[in-house]
């Protein structure tokens, strides 16, 4: 499980489309929660709303999700 940070947007999958969660909780021993966001129809427009919700610019790649 990757480390997050408070306030930090991440994605998954959530039911027949992508979600987007804000870390809203940390746990001291690596565990979190999120508060859902958002759901989009594509895994590449999650990559890219995360991007730009959590200031990291725009994504060079995209690794194709299989």
């Amino acid at each position: 499980m990757k480390a997050r940070k408070l306030g930090e947007y991440f994605f998954g999958r959530h039911y027949h489309s992508w979600g987007i969660w804000q870390v809203d909780w940390v746990g001291e021993n690596g565990g979190y929660s999120g508060k859902h966001i958002k759901d989009v129809n594509s895994y590449e427009a999650a990559v890219r709303e995360i991007f730009s919700l959590n200031n990291w610019g725009e994504p060079k790649y995209i690794k194709p999700c299989v």
